[in-house]
């Protein structure tokens, strides 16, 4: 009977053994995956409490206060892991957005570019633009990081996206005004040029004026239908018509003519209105 004993209590250690063995394994398994940030180990002088505090505990604290969205995926886009932030992004409850293929909410105008994205991602550090679509039928346009995580026997991907709403929305108004600026700019030029014409034309005609009133000629202007529309001094002193006479109609001037010249004179000056010719 001492060697069925023997057999017996063997075998319960070897019970006793392997279920620490799994509480071993389990635990260690919490901690890789962060579900613990404690650990009670018992030892001759008693149990002690060690708490996680080295850089993974500190790396998670810090994905967590993140304002831009993180996340670990699958090698086949499958969401692993996110922050609230990712979540709030996409608009899904984060208990939700674990277990989603980002497939799932990326606009399909968009999905080849994130497809070729998630194949480059495995290898080496990329980014894009893109746009995802919401729950709610809308869309929002983010910056997409994507880059390989070292994980040991897997493919695993960290993304983070940056919220592009706000600064394109930003950029959009920056070039409203740029654009306002250059028209108010170019229609501040045009009036300075208007006034420069306006008062070179004024010049112009001051000089114009100052030499028929100088010359002993006699100087008018008319348009073409032979009505005046300047009449220098020295035209009613030699011709003796008054301003009244002389814009009163087209053509008053001829009345200043010897009578057999008048008809000449106008086929003349008609001539050259249509024609644009001196005479």
């Amino acid at each position: 009977m001492p060697g069925n004993q023997t057999r017996e209590h063997l075998t319960a250690e070897n019970e006793t053994l392997r279920m620490r063995l799994e509480d071993a394994e389990a635990t260690l398994e919490a901690i890789r995956n962060g579900e613990v940030d404690a650990v009670v180990v018992g030892g001759a002088n008693g149990q002690r409490v060690y708490t996680l505090e080295g850089a993974e505990q500190y790396y998670r604290l810090l994905i967590e206060k993140m304002q831009q969205g993180a996340a670990t995926l699958s090698a086949d886009g499958t969401i692993l892991y996110c922050n609230y932030a990712f979540a709030n992004l996409l608009n899904l409850p984060h208990e939700k957005a674990a277990g989603t293929h980002f497939d799932q909410v990326v606009l399909p105008a968009d999905l080849h570019s994130w497809q070729t994205t998630l194949q480059q991602g495995q290898t080496a550090a990329t980014g894009i633009e893109l746009r995802l679509k919401l729950v709610d039928e809308t869309w929002l346009l983010v910056h997409l990081a994507v880059s390989p995580l070292p994980v040991r026997g897997a493919v695993a991907l960290g993304m983070v996206l940056t919220d592009l709403t706000d600064q394109k929305r930003r950029m959009e108004a920056d070039r409203r005004l740029a654009v306002e600026e250059t028209a108010r700019i170019a229609a501040e030029e045009v009036a300075r040029q208007a006034r420069r014409s306006e008062n070179a034309l004024r010049e112009s005609e001051e000089r114009f004026r100052t030499l028929a009133v100088s010359t002993p000629m006699a100087v008018w202007t008319n348009l073409s239908d032979g009505t005046f529309d300047y009449v220098s001094q020295r035209w009613f002193d030699l011709t003796g018509q008054t301003p009244k006479q002389v814009y009163r109609a087209p053509g008053s001037w001829l009345e200043a003519l010897h009578p057999e010249d008048r008809q000449r004179a106008a086929e003349i000056f008609r001539r050259s209105v249509k024609a644009g010719e001196p005479f």
